[in-house]
């Protein structure tokens, strides 16, 4: 059933203080930190390889290389060591190995798997389809229409983005993409298109940051996550079990964003939605736990938006 709160002060009626004693650890959530600020460098190894037109494929050794590809496609494997994969025009397949790699696929519709190391993956144009893999992985899809996923199994879709664990950095570039997590505290950029991101992943222990950017964008959250929606309308879809940290929206526009929060293992008489005014803005709770923390807004602001509760009976 659904509760919705687009009469909220008669939901709650009155507005309470919340008594959190001191609440700002709970509740106060960084924003500052580079999520670019431990992406490993550029490798710079000794060996270059340069791949002959005729040739469509390299596999490397266990030593570090940079292997430049040609303007046709080319699958490309390398192995032990920090290498650095300049693969340009084509539909190219790269396979990176266990070190810290960096990979440049170029404009065409492109499959990088990152497998083991801390690895930094520039899709570049054309629909690609990435793998983070292992480690704490820096993936930049570019332009196009991409789709991207945190998962420990294969990744057969075009335009595909899969993470397993580690702490990773996913942009989305131009274009329509397709972004999901599932391990790890990631941090999940749309950037400009409208956008899918799913921050609602296997692991409530590691909260993410999900960055909407320009357009109108679809975000999946839960447990412990900061969601900024950027420009656009924005549709937020929150899964809630009793006993979750509660989200943070830091810039929800109650003139045009909409959240439904769906509320796990409780039924509707079993509910009681309340809201309350902060310093930060207007958390709302589901039998007194907060539930969604909207900063930068008063109750009055969001009596006439779209947020509801969204139980399963």
């Amino acid at each position: 059933m659904l509760l919705a709160l687009l009469a909220l002060p008669m939901l709650i009626g009155a507005v309470y203080a919340l008594d959190l004693g001191d609440s700002s650890d709970d509740t106060e959530t960084e924003t500052d930190d580079d999520p670019l600020e431990d992406m490993p460098e550029q490798p710079t190894p000794e060996t270059t390889v340069e791949m002959d037109p005729a040739d469509d494929a390299y596999e490397g050794t266990d030593e570090g290389e940079e292997v430049i590809g040609t303007m046709d496609g080319e699958e490309i494997v390398t192995n032990g060591g920090d290498d650095l994969v300049q693969a340009y025009d084509g539909n190219d397949t790269i396979s990176l190995g266990s070190g810290n790699d960096w990979a440049h696929a170029g404009s065409g519709d492109d499959y990088i798997v990152g497998n083991g190391g801390d690895d930094v993956i520039y899709g570049g144009k054309g629909d690609d389809s990435v793998e983070g893999g292992y480690g704490n992985d820096y993936l930049f899809l570019g332009e196009g229409n991409d789709y991207s996923g945190v998962s420990s199994g294969t990744s057969d879709v075009t335009g595909s983005q899969y993470l397993e664990t580690g702490d990773d950095y996913i942009s989305g570039g131009d274009g329509d993409d397709i972004i999901l997590d599932r391990l790890g505290s990631n941090t999940l950029a749309g950037d400009d298109g409208n956008d899918i991101i799913y921050g609602a992943d296997d692991d409530d222990s590691t909260p993410d940051v999900l960055l909407g950017g320009a357009g109108n964008d679809l975000i999946f959250t839960d447990d412990g996550d900061t969601i900024t929606g950027g420009t656009g309308a924005d549709a937020i879809e929150q899964s809630y079990v009793s006993g979750d940290d509660p989200v943070v929206v830091t810039d929800f526009d109650p003139a045009e964003d909409a959240l439904n929060i769906y509320v796990q293992d409780l039924t509707d008489a079993e509910v009681t939605a309340d809201a309350v005014e902060t310093s930060q803005g207007v958390t709302l709770l589901i039998n007194g736990e907060p539930v969604s923390i909207i900063q930068g807004v008063t109750i009055a602001e969001l009596a006439s938006s779209d947020i509801y509760y969204i139980t399963s009976a």
